[in-house]
């Protein structure tokens, strides 16, 4: 190949930002002796090897505009300038958007990714990572375990997720958790996790209390992370496990009602969505009332407690103590329980057991549990198998689960397993919107901001935008942001 053919190769690659590889056809040229290429080549050399960080910002800040606008190409163009130029932050931008198969909103496509390349993402990435950024050595970790974008690798994936970890990245810390084998070591890293805000983490710990999994059974604790939990499934179940233990205590077991006076008695944040549903005031009194009620039907820790209530300052003693141990579930492993099951199904997903996991959620979705549902529904959109995710997803949507009507939804809006319905897609829409769904919320929200099967009403996409805000959901704080500095 002649000099002048390879300095064209050079220019192309420079005009699409590939400047490796343009400074690499510029060496050969120039090592062929022409000069045009012996000064391009020293130009670019000089410009890598000596980024300017004030230009860098600028283009990150006019590759983020160009991506708020749509306009992928200039963008990914921006984006590329600055990575080149040595910002960290624009490389992790570049991994996200050429990770993704499409552009989406809440799970909606809005469009094709026509720049989607898993190899590209992971190079972006890898360079991110290498430069000290956390959320990018946990994406090449994941990338290197599931050999996405690269060869499989799992030395290198723990070695790039434990290093994230000690930088006390919690989505790390909680992928970390399953490399270790000391169970101590595991669970601190989970705890970790949990603080630091990974919702993973939060709904495992949960499962490990609720089943004595490694620790010992504690419904108290379970409840309150699962409370703390992003997955409408786990949260419903805090309400619903409270009100079937009233319940029990209400007719008469003993045990129910030992265990719900010591629930009361812990005044967990979760305890108010039952206390308010009850009209419950003062728990804590309500909890003695219990202690009292179960002692009366015989139920000897609770005749223990009252005892050692008596033997010490009463209001002290009632003041200072608590969180005690629960009692809790007394499963059985030849007929477990739909909690249960769900609990071992997430252990296996956990550990990349998918047949395992979704055999799991299929007994407790047949023993009636929503989030199964769910998740085997779920299951059958990642095999492609539109019809029988639809039928599971609209079975939990008809019980009552929300996050499972937004998913149908979803699925009407796109005729995905079943035919395109755009009027029956919005009806359960609104009806998840309507139960708080944070999720369902900020979908309308969009809506209604750009004319999406709704007419554009600014207004009605404010007023759902700040109801999901407020139930913390992450995208429509960024649009209300986006929409007050714009001047609604």
């Amino acid at each position: 190949m002649t000099a002048e053919e390879l300095f064209k190769l050079a220019e192309d690659a420079e005009k699409n930002n590939e400047l490796e590889k343009a400074l690499g056809y510029y060496e050969q040229a120039a090592n062929l002796g022409y000069l045009p290429a012996m000064l391009k080549f020293s130009m670019i050399k000089f410009e890598l090897e000596n980024p300017n960080p004030d230009a860098a910002e600028d283009l990150l800040i006019l590759g983020e505009k160009a991506s708020e606008d749509r306009n992928d190409a200039d963008a990914i163009k921006y984006f590329e300038q600055a990575a080149n130029a040595g910002n960290v932050k624009a490389m992790v931008k570049l991994g996200q958007i050429y990770e993704f198969e499409d552009f989406s909103f809440m799970g909606v496509k809005c469009r094709e990714n026509n720049f989607f390349d898993e190899k590209r993402a992971f190079y972006w990435y890898k360079k991110a990572a290498d430069l000290g950024n956390t959320y990018a050595m946990n994406a090449v970790g994941y990338m290197y375990s599931s050999g996405i974008g690269t060869d499989r690798n799992l030395e290198l994936a723990k070695e790039y997720i434990n290093k994230a970890a000690e930088n006390y990245d919690p989505e790390a810390m909680y992928n970390m958790a399953f490399y270790v084998k000391d169970n101590i070591q595991k669970f601190e890293l989970l705890e970790k996790a949990a603080e630091g805000g990974s919702h993973k983490a939060i709904d495992y710990l949960g499962g490990m209390y609720e089943c004595g999994d490694g620790v010992e059974q504690n419904m108290c604790k379970a409840l309150t992370y699962y409370f703390q939990s992003f997955d409408q499934g786990l949260y419903f179940f805090v309400y619903d496990y409270l009100g079937a233990l009233y319940e029990k205590a209400k007719m008469g077991d003993s045990d129910a009602m030992f265990e719900l006076a010591q629930m009361l008695e812990s005044e967990e944040d979760y305890l108010a969505v039952f206390t308010i549903s009850y009209g419950i005031d003062t728990p804590r009194d309500y909890a003695l009332t219990w202690y009292r009620r179960a002692a009366d039907a015989g139920n000897e820790k609770a005749i223990n407690y009252l005892n050692q209530l008596a033997l010490d300052n009463f209001d002290d003693y009632f003041k200072n103590v608590r969180k005690k141990r629960m009692p809790g579930f007394k499963l059985t492993e030849e007929k477990p329980s739909k909690e249960r099951l769900v609990f071992l199904a997430k252990k296996a997903e956990s550990a990349g057991n998918i047949d395992e996991a979704f055999e799991l959620y299929l007994r407790a979705a047949e023993q009636g549990d929503n989030f199964a549902m769910f998740k085997v529904g779920d299951f059958y959109t990642s095999q492609k198998n539109d019809v029988e995710a639809f039928k599971w997803h609209i079975k939990a949507a008809e019980n009552g689960a929300s996050y499972a009507m937004t998913e149908v939804a979803t699925m009407y809006f796109k005729g995905a397993g079943v035919e395109k319905n755009d009027d029956e897609g919005l009806k359960w829409l609104k009806k998840a919107a309507e139960l708080k769904n944070p999720t369902a919320m900020a979908m309308l929200g969009r809506m209604y901001e750009l004319g999406i099967i709704v007419e554009p009403d600014i207004h009605e996409a404010l007023k759902w935008y700040v109801d999901a805000a407020n139930a913390g959901e992450k995208h429509a704080k960024e649009r209300l942001k986006t929409l007050f500095d714009k001047g609604n």
